[in-house]
């Protein structure tokens, strides 16, 4: 049904152009490199700011992966046309068709990026009279059973009915190294939210090594992860910025801190053992 994947991101497009496109093209490597793990070689991508569209024959597939590349905010697998209401509509109308069981109520979204003879309502409304006339659905702007959503780009329509979260963030390698100190579950989730972050990463396992694979290799982050072969601290340190630990408030060792002249860094610091335990269920550790 879809033909392309629409990947957003946030914190980059925030940066200056030099950097951003720096970022973005860092991003790209990495999904590429993600996608040939897993053996999707028949891709295609390409860039506008603000977005990255990727385009493969193994849509399913792509989509799981995207899902857990660092530096996307969410996917949408979509459908292009060309930026014309009645293509728009015709595109819309087929869409619905395929996805009318069970649906009573809808909603259409509409965005436009660029000029056009007509505004982001204008869609809305033209593209909702025809699905309400032609399927008999009602139009609910708060609750509906399913949602229509339509983006335009200059010379481009995109019509998709849903946002597919990511790990957000920054492209993984894109920022310093970060050193790890990998004990348990808390650890490796400390170590999650560096990588989030752009961070390499040097670890050093205690006991964790089956865990620590099966975590990078879910998150596509080998290629920018070092594993220490030895478990002396202050030899590891050499390259990296700051040494990650995952303690929350109630159990920091600070007789540690006075040991190393690297910052600590505790990204679980602020989260309760609830929100921590919901986190480590919810990217797989």
């Amino acid at each position: 049904m879809f033909d392309v994947i629409i990947i957003r991101y946030g914190e980059i497009g925030l940066k200056s152009e030099s950097v951003r496109r720096r970022f973005e093209d860092k991003l790209i490597r990495n999904i590429i490199l993600a996608f040939r793990k897993e053996s999707i070689i028949d891709v295609r991508i390409k860039k506008e700011r603000g977005r990255i569209f990727l385009r493969s024959k193994n849509m399913e597939k792509a989509k799981n992966v995207l899902k857990r590349i660092f530096g996307i905010v969410s996917i949408s697998p979509a459908v292009e046309t060309i930026a014309d209401i009645e293509d728009i509509k015709e595109k819309a109308l087929e869409l619905i068709e395929k996805r009318i069981n069970g649906i009573k109520t809808f909603a259409v979204r509409s965005t436009r990026v660029g000029k056009h003879d007509f505004t982001s309502q204008d869609i809305a409304i033209e593209v909702g009279r025809e699905i309400k006339e032609k399927f008999n659905l009602r139009v609910d702007l708060d609750d509906p059973d399913l949602e229509l959503y339509i983006e335009v780009r200059d010379d481009k329509a995109y019509l998709f009915f849903e946002k597919i979260r990511g790990p957000a963030g920054l492209p993984l390698g894109s920022q310093g190294k970060v050193l790890s100190l990998v004990r348990n579950k808390r650890d490796i989730l400390a170590l999650w939210c560096m990588l989030k972050r752009g961070c390499s990463a040097k670890v050093i396992s205690y006991g964790m090594d089956k865990e620590l694979k099966d975590f990078l290799r879910k998150w596509y982050a080998e290629s920018e992860t070092e594993i220490a072969e030895e478990k002396d601290i202050k030899r590891n340190m050499n390259g990296c910025l700051a040494l990650v630990v995952g303690e929350s408030m109630r159990d920091i060792d600070f007789d540690r801190d006075k040991n190393f002249n690297l910052p600590i860094l505790r990204p679980l610091v602020s989260f309760s053992d609830e929100e921590i335990d919901r986190m480590i269920g919810e990217i797989g550790i």
